[in-house]
């Protein structure tokens, strides 16, 4: 006796985004969808803007100092994502632009900051990214001391630094998106476990 599961949609799993079959079946239910969904955009819009209103115009996080670092996370005005900023020592230094998601952003069609966490020095920022709008997160490291940022890896999200080790595993996704391997950072090589 043989159990298993039927899954109806299985035809539609295309990892690569290439089967015109499904490309056109997801075409014709996004037609639909929009279709059914028209007579609503006005209260779509209106919600939007109500919901924009109540936003400040410029939102900045309360300045936080951590191992010889002001730390400030801000939205610029019009600006759809956040921009990660330190001083060292005090307030009146210059700042030091540690990540703006909305260059980042810039010419993607999605765009979502996973995390973001720096080394115990404070001298190595580990945040990762998704492109696609899948939790299909892309990994980078940047050294803060030259600005050079390390190789992307493909991942499912967990991370945490000690010293200068990120030790709560990163899974690296084989070619069908399943975690196959835990990665570990140490100084700039990277170690695969």
């Amino acid at each position: 006796m043989v159990i298993g599961e039927v899954d109806d949609y299985f035809w539609l799993r295309d990892d690569n985004r290439e089967d015109p079959e499904v490309l056109d079946y997801l075409k014709q239910e996004n037609a639909y969808t929009q279709a059914q969904m028209a007579p609503l955009a006005g209260l779509e819009e209106e919600l939007y803007q109500e919901m924009v209103a109540r936003q400040e115009p410029k939102l900045e996080s309360l300045p936080y100092f951590k191992k010889g670092f002001w730390y400030i996370s801000r939205f610029a005005e019009g600006q759809e994502f956040t921009v990660y900023t330190r001083r060292k020592g005090t307030m009146d230094a210059s700042e030091e632009l540690l990540l703006d998601c909305n260059a980042r952003a810039q010419g993607q069609s999605y765009y979502q900051l996973g995390d973001l966490a720096l080394s115990a020095d404070s001298m190595l920022m580990a945040f990762s990214e998704d492109l696609l709008g899948r939790r299909q997160y892309t990994l980078r490291v940047k050294d803060l001391c030259s600005w050079q940022p390390c190789l992307p890896i493909k991942l499912t999200m967990s991370r945490q630094w000690f010293g200068q080790m990120i030790i709560k595993p990163f899974s690296i996704l084989n070619s069908i998106r399943k975690p196959c391997c835990l990665i570990r950072f140490t100084g700039i090589v990277w170690v695969i476990r």
